[in-house]
């Protein structure tokens, strides 16, 4: 074709996205009205949500978690549906697919008993089918020919599965099946091996990011959405958990749940937060509860655009959009402060402003873990170890030549991956060289190593720490002295 102009080609598949590496992706992990249970769903809008996982229900939080979490930066959420002892609607569909044949929800919950198969006959000899779901048609079929095709046809959608047909290759038969027996189990979720087995079917491959369960402030909860995060429950996983303590907790209660916490390897991979905040209702002029990490992931998310996860998303970078008030009894600056040292991050309103006002990890910042106090290095570490990943997916099968050549761009390639961030002020230091270090020299890499196909790479960092006391001292100097130089 003649340059300029538009060239347009066809595809079979999309090219390969690469390792992800977005540390502003939120993972939330909650119940729904219906959707998926086997993985998560990624979604984008509040729309998608509804279209996927139905309306809002009444006790549980993961509706409204989605919706601050959009509304306050997060562009991508991965949504894990938690279902204790729910069934699935079923009906026997003889009446359209032949001997044995069922049709079943692809879910389980009440939803379910709202679904509808309607066969019915079309020209030349054919039939169609349409998925109704409280009435409304949600899905239609071409004119297809056998119950094999009806099968695969209702396979492409989201609802219902034609399974069982004894005879698949014989044409379907008009007529209407309406589904019963679909029930949601308990909900809230209240079996606490619940959230471990949801956490298990969120792969590492979706990369770094923000876990949360919001409404979840038990210990057992708290601790498998650490161990995820840490990767000791999901081995590769590179997170970081955003935990809550219960609606309107008091500040010894959130002291003890966080202490409880302390002490384990997996305590820098999460922080604890409080209070809850006020959003606006699905109704003008009324309001909802939500557990403040919904709103956190999305202000880190916020900040995480701008290319520094070092950058605590706290006081002026924490600042909510959609927030509208705090819920309960504002903590004093006493418990503000002992809230601090346990390791529970406060909201609180400065100057009109709702905002988060601290950010730190669990660990004792005078235990052995003290250098990961701050969670913008847990962050800034996460970040690395996912953009190093990346780096590395380019180098693997790469041949190790005697001339170093392979293990020079390797460095490099590390190198420039660190230099980006401490351009964003994420590394300490007054030159490049007193922040960041890439050892890929022999003793690491050595000769013996190499044989074995194994590059190494040790990465020495000087992350930034975050200012949490700001002292100013103001000297009243008389008229009749100079200024000092």
């Amino acid at each position: 074709m003649t340059r300029p102009g538009v060239l347009i080609t066809s595809a079979a598949a999309p090219p390969p996205l690469g390792v992800p590496t977005d540390t502003g992706v939120a993972f939330i992990c909650a119940e729904a009205q219906m959707g998926p249970v086997s993985a998560p769903t990624r979604l984008t809008s509040l729309d998608q949500f509804i279209n996927t996982y139905g309306q809002r229900i009444a006790g549980t939080y993961g509706y409204d978690a989605v919706d601050a979490a959009l509304h306050e930066g997060v562009t991508s959420v991965y949504y894990m549906r938690l279902v204790d002892g729910g069934a699935v609607a079923k009906a026997a569909a003889t009446t359209v697919g032949g001997e044995g044949a069922e049709a079943v929800a692809t879910n389980p919950g009440t939803w379910g008993n709202t679904l509808e198969l309607v066969v019915a006959t079309a020209a030349g000899g054919n039939f169609t089918g349409q998925v109704k779901l409280g009435g409304a048609v949600v899905q239609s079929t071409l004119p297809l020919a056998t119950v094999q095709a009806l099968s695969e046809s209702l396979a492409t959608g989201p609802y219902m599965r034609l399974i069982k047909a004894a005879k698949p290759t014989e044409a379907p038969k008009a007529g209407t099946v309406t589904l019963t027996g679909g029930t949601d189990g308990t909900v809230p979720v209240a079996n606490t091996k619940v959230l471990p087995e949801a956490l298990a079917l969120i792969p590492a491959s979706l990369g770094p990011g923000q876990l949360l369960a919001p409404g979840k402030s038990d210990a057992a909860s708290l601790t498998a959405l650490l161990a995820h995060a840490a990767g000791t429950a999901t081995a590769g996983v590179n997170r970081v958990a955003l935990l809550d303590g219960a609606v309107e907790a008091t500040e010894t209660q959130l002291v003890a749940l966080a202490t409880a916490q302390r002490g384990t390897l997996q305590d820098r991979y999460g922080s604890l937060w409080a209070p809850w905040a006020t959003i606006p209702g699905q109704a003008p002029g009324t309001s909802r509860s939500v557990p403040w990490s919904a709103i956190q992931a999305g202000l880190i998310a916020r900040n995480d655009a701008a290319g520094n996860p070092n950058q605590a998303a706290a006081g002026s970078w924490g600042v909510a959009r959609y927030a509208t008030g705090l819920v309960g009894t504002p903590f004093t600056d006493a418990e503000r402060e002992k809230l601090l040292l346990a390791g529970v991050n406060t909201a609180r309103v400065v100057y009109g402003n709702i905002e988060s006002y601290a950010f730190r990890t669990l660990v004792d910042p005078n235990g052995t873990r003290g250098a990961w106090r701050e969670l913008n290095h847990a962050r800034t570490n996460m970040a690395i170890v996912a953009k190093s990943g990346a780096v590395g997916e380019e180098i693997i099968f790469s041949q190790l030549d005697g001339r170093g050549h392979t293990i020079a761009k390797f460095n490099g390639m590390l190198a420039g991956m660190l230099k980006e961030l401490y351009d964003e002020g994420a590394l300490y230091g007054d030159e490049p060289t007193d922040a960041y270090q890439v050892n890929t020299g022999p003793a690491v890499n050595t000769p013996a190593s190499l044989a074995e196909g194994n590059l190494k790479a040790v990465l020495s960092v000087r992350m930034s720490p975050h200012g949490e006391l700001i002292s100013i001292e103001i000297v009243k100097v008389p008229i009749t002295v100079a200024l000092a130089a």
